[in-house]
């Protein structure tokens, strides 16, 4: 007999409790792109491979990332032109090799937006809506937000 066995029994229902339906965030996987992401994934690297191919030929694979549980705030680097997740927005744009198989191919910064508290205020980029409870506040050019390398445009978003 212990001698607090009504503590003993709530630390051991907190252990299961929490133990329950977790998973590592940033969860990563090799994948052929074949089939459409899972809700909150997305894609992180592309590369050739002598898989995902039916025939000697070179495939693509890529590298995809579990997004969905991450904290307000959190920010991943992700390949560009792909559907966001619900809850993020991108914070900027650059070229780069490892989304490309073929050259050069462009990243996106993305931010989770999602649960931030009111007053927040975030420097997007500004080809993109706004998200719902947020305004904007100014929109200016920068060396930013564009997948060339060229001028952009950001604004400035503040949560209500």
């Amino acid at each position: 007999m212990f001698p607090f066995p009504r503590i003993n029994s709530v630390l051991f229902l907190l252990l299961i409790m929490c133990s329950y339906g977790t998973k590592a965030f940033g969860q990563q996987e090799l994948v052929c792109p074949m089939d459409p992401l899972p809700v909150g994934w997305v894609v992180t690297a592309k590369k050739l491979c002598t898989c995902c191919s039916a025939s000697s030929s070179t495939g693509e694979q890529w590298t995809i990332t579990d997004i969905y549980n991450e904290e307000p705030g959190a920010t991943h680097l992700v390949c560009a032109n792909q559907e966001i997740p619900e809850g993020w927005i991108i914070s900027d744009m650059k070229k780069c090799s490892c989304c490309s198989t073929t050259g050069v191919g462009a990243q996106w910064k993305l931010i989770k937006v999602e649960g931030l508290p009111s007053g927040t205020i975030l420097e997007v980029c500004a080809a993109q809506e706004c998200p719902d409870g947020w305004v904007i506040k100014d929109i200016k050019s920068c060396t930013c937000c564009n997948e060339l390398g060229e001028a952009g445009a950001q604004m400035t978003i503040k949560k209500l």
